[in-house]
């Protein structure tokens, strides 16, 4: 399958860095694969006036190939004067599916037989070589919209791109029901993962839903009873995996929101901890006056020697 890289920078020095060396101010990377195709160019996405985004798209990319190419985007990036730095990933589709050739050399979109868990040990090596580049950076991974095998088939009839299917209907349905599984396994780690305390901070990060987006509630009887659940719903996936104008709007509108709720919190902490090392100072100054104090102090000799 061909791939290809889209990288779109916003200047770090557009009249505002100030003082020669003096700190820039926040900047977010959204790091996608296709999915977030357009984020960085189409002018429905509003850019927010008060952070920077630099953005690395790679369509068609795997959890690896999408490490790659932004480790190679951060040795051109001067993350030195950003402060606090927010890192958006939206990744792990690709891994889970994979293209095969029929008859008339079309290619068919077939399930991978990729396991959740080993999807997610990559996104942690992926967190880790980031951390190991900007130490201080908050990282955090989006969750994984399952995509749907029948619409995307369907999807390519409609548009020529497939004429004949050598995958029976059967066979989509194992594929759907055996991705479904493993993507849930998967959305429900990098949830967990997202918030566990990260070096730097003093806990982990919020965690962006998107694959609430194509799913609706539904209820189920069990017994007597009702029980509210939730079921894939892939009509916010116009092919079966991207998503509407529509839907996209709302992924954007999610990041933006998140990546400003973490810069403030970024910045609390660092106050807070700037606040922590005065205070401690002091106290430490104090103590020190006070051991002198009792030091000379009959009562301390006499309270010592009991």
């Amino acid at each position: 399958m061909v791939r290809y890289c889209v990288c779109y920078v916003i200047r770090l020095d557009r009249g505002d860095s100030g003082v020669d060396g003096a700190p820039i101010g926040p900047l977010a990377f959204i790091v996608t694969d296709s999915r977030g195709n357009n984020f960085d160019s189409n002018r429905i996405f509003e850019q927010p006036p008060d952070f920077k985004i630099e953005y690395c798209i790679v369509r068609g990319a795997t959890v690896n190939e999408l490490k790659d190419v932004f480790l190679q985007r951060l040795n051109s990036v001067d993350t030195n004067r950003c402060l606090p730095i927010i890192v958006k990933v939206a990744v792990g589709i690709n891994d889970f599916t994979k293209f095969i050739k029929n008859k008339n050399r079309e290619r068919e979109l077939v399930y991978s037989g990729a396991k959740g868990l080993e999807i997610y040990e990559k996104i942690l090596e992926f967190k880790a070589a980031v951390k190991e580049k900007i130490p201080n950076a908050l990282v955090g991974f989006i969750t994984v919209p399952p995509i749907s095998f029948k619409k995307y088939k369907e999807h390519c009839f409609e548009n020529k791109k497939l004429t004949v299917s050598e995958i029976s209907d059967d066979d989509l349905l194992k594929f759907q029901k055996d991705l479904e599984k493993e993507v849930e396994l998967l959305n429900e780690k990098i949830i967990f993962g997202n918030c566990e305390k990260q070096s730097g901070h003093l806990k982990g990060c919020r965690t962006i839903s998107w694959h609430r987006s194509v799913c609706r509630l539904g209820k189920v009887k069990r017994g007597k009873k009702y029980q509210k659940v939730y079921k894939n719903d892939f009509r916010e996936l116009y092919d079966g995996i991207h998503g509407t104008s529509a839907i996209k709007q709302k992924w954007f509108s999610q990041l933006i929101l998140a990546i400003r709720a973490e810069i403030g919190y970024t910045k609390a902490e660092a106050a807070q901890s700037s606040d922590d090392i005065i205070a401690g100072s002091s106290v430490v100054e104090h103590s020190q006056s006070e051991d002198s104090d009792r030091e000379d102090s009959w009562d301390f000799k006499r309270g010592q020697l009991m």
